[in-house]
């Protein structure tokens, strides 16, 4: 008892030391903390084993360059990340993760995501790297796992790669779970995304029939190694929800491999309604009628 009572004291310290350690803030909705480099996006995802700090308000300052690999914040049922990150408009550059062998696979900058939002944001030449541990599966450039009326808005995945032996994999998110979760005006280019089935170039799997518009695919390869996957532009689902989430997104110039099973539609590349300009690693003017 005492050895509990003094680690649950010392994990209660540590996390006041973490939080002073942010560039400002109190992590409420009008005073969020502050992330203005990369120690401070590391002390976040070195949070993730705690509770108290993932349900709070996070805003990125400036743009950030990671040097070392990270941590997914919150990184499980019992670790979600529930709260607020804008990313204001900025990027964080080569972000890296090389998952070793875990029972908690939900993989991407944020793992478990619940009722959060993660919205304004880019990733530039990510690379996450996930091998066979024959765990469950979920795993995703931004966020592996989306659920409880959580939101993903206005987010870029660019230059980057996800590549995984498992299933449920997305330029975006991994897997969605309920139908309230919604994955908004966001863009992939540029970048690939591989592994074993159930693959798309937003959401990897759908658990049920969420909100996924005004998106966009552009120039990626997306590849799935099963006999008959579940492959697409946008989401790696069934004939029907392809057909649904298709007529609400666009994609052009990717690169589909995989032998497509005989029960999946044909994908066909649409005309791109919106327009999205590319200069350089950001995206400007993009525009979605």
């Amino acid at each position: 008892m005492k050895k509990l009572i003094l680690f649950t004291i010392l994990l209660f310290i540590s996390e006041i030391l973490f939080a002073q350690s942010f560039s400002g803030g109190t992590g409420t909705e009008n005073d969020p903390f502050i992330i203005a480099n990369a120690q401070d996006l590391m002390d976040l995802s070195n949070l993730s084993t705690g509770k108290g700090y993932l349900n709070k308000c996070y805003k990125l300052e400036n743009d950030i360059q990671l040097t070392q690999s990270i941590t997914p914040i919150g990184y499980n049922k019992s670790h979600e990340f529930s709260g607020t990150f804008d990313g204001n408009g900025k990027t964080i550059y080569d972000l890296v993760i090389n998952k070793t062998k875990t029972k908690d696979s939900n993989i991407g900058l944020f793992g478990f995501v619940s009722g959060g939002t993660i919205k304004n944001l880019t990733l530039c030449n990510a690379k996450i790297t996930v091998p066979n541990d024959n765990s469950e599966n979920r795993h995703g450039i931004l966020v592996g796992y989306l659920t409880n009326k959580a939101k993903v808005d206005n987010c870029n995945i660019i230059n980057s790669n996800i590549t995984s032996t498992q299933t449920m994999v997305g330029g975006i998110v991994g897997k969605v779970s309920d139908a309230n979760v919604s994955i908004i005006n966001c863009c992939v280019a540029n970048s690939k995304i591989e592994t074993k089935d159930k693959v798309g170039g937003i959401c990897g799997y759908l658990g049920s029939m969420p909100t996924i518009e005004n998106n966009v695919v552009y120039n990626t390869e997306i590849i799935a190694t099963d006999v008959q996957p579940y492959i697409g532009n946008i989401c790696g689902g069934t004939p029907e929800e392809q057909t649904v989430i298709d007529e609400k997104n666009q994609y052009y110039a990717n690169t589909l491999n995989g032998v497509v099973s005989s029960n999946i539609s044909k994908v066909v590349i649409p005309l791109v309604v919106g327009k999205w300009n590319f200069v350089g690693n950001k995206i400007q003017n993009s525009i979605i009628n």
